[in-house]
């Protein structure tokens, strides 16, 4: 069992920020280390007065916090606090905040919002500090950042991916960002980062990107920086389990596409229609993908793979094919409607 800590702060690059941690810590995360008696007392408007001329202290893993009056309706800094905060963030000594600060609101036990995780991984991606990133995912026990939404996953691995293609694949940092790849798979075995309804932990969590991915960057690796060779074998072991799992009956590729059966794109709504198209963009994304990564994997380890092995990866690339025709044919009827016209700009298909 993991016991929160509550937070303390380094110094920040600005007094905007120092003013902005130091309110969420005192007016948010402190009522939640508060036994019943404490919350009360800062609460009560009766009381206000007695805090402000009589100190009173709440020890607080071995801190002495001194108690102060807070209005929950007015004080209490909102969750979209969490997103000032990462636009303030400026130096790495501001990054290093954020792991405490992200402890210290898991033990609010405030609702999830995904959306709050990705922006911290694309602005961790922007300036440099994907290990903030990876320290997070390391403590999801005590702060709660986990794997388990294919969302927070996704745009773990294309981050992860992003710092080697900005480097333009160089030697090192393509070499740190397949490590981080490794680690990330290899979280997906702790029960806190698995998806629900787990079968096996792993095999759970292994939708197509999280293979793919770092597939994609051992082959890049392989081919820029080591001869072609596959050399400690990842390039294989991914290649396999990717086909591997690619290949189930219960896959999505292997299923049909779930809008097949609500109805034709001219009689859908406005809203129908705008869902059912970046739907379909974002199965273009995956699947565009998951072939290129196979395609680089077949150059570097094709001639060694099994003929069986061999068969099922172009049997995957094949479906890969069609699942992609049908997806751009949708968005093709979508845009030719006048309720999906305006869509077309927004879209990868060339018309």
């Amino acid at each position: 069992m993991f016991t929160a800590r509550f937070p303390t702060f380094k110094e920040s690059s600005s007094p905007e920020l120092t003013q902005l941690l130091e309110r969420i810590r005192t007016n948010r995360i402190l009522p939640s280390f508060l036994n019943q008696a404490q919350f009360k007392l800062i609460t009560s408007s009766k009381r206000k007065s007695q805090l402000e001329n009589e100190p009173v202290y709440a020890t607080i893993n071995d801190q002495e916090i001194r108690l102060q009056h807070v209005i929950l309706h007015k004080d209490v800094p909102s969750s979209a606090s969490f997103l000032q905060v990462l636009k303030l963030c400026k130096t790495p000594q501001d990054w290093h905040n954020i792991p405490p600060l992200l402890e210290g609101l898991n033990n609010v036990k405030a609702k999830d919002k995904t959306a709050y995780k990705v922006a911290m991984i694309d602005a961790a991606q922007q300036a440099g500090q994907l290990s903030v990133v990876m320290q997070c995912l390391q403590q999801v026990e005590v702060n709660g950042f986990t794997l388990k939404s294919r969302t927070v996953r996704t745009q773990v691995l294309k981050a992860i991916k992003k710092a080697a293609e900005d480097a333009q694949w160089a030697e090192e940092e393509t070499a740190k960002s397949l490590k981080r790849l490794q680690q990330v798979v290899e979280m997906l075995e702790n029960p806190a980062h698995a998806a629900p309804r787990a079968e096996t932990l792993l095999e759970s969590s292994l939708d197509d990107t999280v293979l793919s991915i770092p597939l994609e960057v051992a082959a890049r690796r392989a081919k820029e920086h080591l001869g072609g060779s596959d050399l400690d074998g990842l390039v294989a072991l991914y290649t396999k389990r990717l086909v591997s799992s690619l290949s189930r009956p219960d896959a999505e590729l292997n299923l049909p596409l779930t809008w097949q059966d609500k109805g034709k794109a001219s009689e859908l709504t406005t809203r129908a229609a705008r869902q059912r198209f970046f739907a379909s963009e974002k199965l273009i994304d995956r699947y565009d993908q998951v072939k290129r990564s196979l395609n680089l994997s077949e150059e570097v380890v094709g001639a060694s793979l099994l003929t069986d092995m061999l068969h099922n990866l172009n049997a995957v690339v094949a479906k890969i094919d069609q699942k992609l025709e049908q997806a751009v044919a949708d968005q093709l009827e979508i845009m030719e409607t006048p309720k999906g016209a305006k869509l077309g700009n927004k879209s990868r298909v060339v018309v």
